[in-house]
């Protein structure tokens, strides 16, 4: 694991082992859906929390997945806003939810799929 997840319990390092599993689903796996994972499920909070949501977001693009956003009805488009390269990526994605915006991921905001899983057309 990196440097912000040194901090985390072992129960909770299991579960961003785990988040890219998901990914063999077709629809991906939502930030929403990361975030809920680590506040209702894991009961993290403030640093936890954004720790957890970097170790989920290094996980999935470890395991080949790329941000993107739905188009409807199961199409989705990259979402390049975050960056090109991993960390970029990562702390892009903390500095907009954790700092920049204070409300949670909706269903509707930035997604994980693998290219290959995905109609990216």
């Amino acid at each position: 694991m990196t440097d912000y997840s040194a901090n985390l319990p072992e129960c909770v390092l299991e579960q961003i082992k785990l988040v890219p599993n998901e990914l063999s689903r077709d629809d991906g796996v939502g930030l929403w859906q990361i975030v809920s994972l680590g506040k209702n499920n894991l009961g993290l909070n403030e640093q936890a929390l954004v720790d957890f949501t970097r170790g989920c977001v290094a996980a999935l693009l470890d395991a080949g997945a790329i941000p993107i956003v739905s188009r409807g009805k199961g199409k989705w488009r990259p979402e390049n806003k975050y960056g090109v390269k991993k960390a970029e990526i990562i702390e892009n994605i903390a500095k907009e939810w954790f700092v920049n915006r204070r409300d949670p991921p909706q269903p509707w905001d930035v997604w994980f799929g693998l290219p290959s899983n995905l109609d990216l057309n």
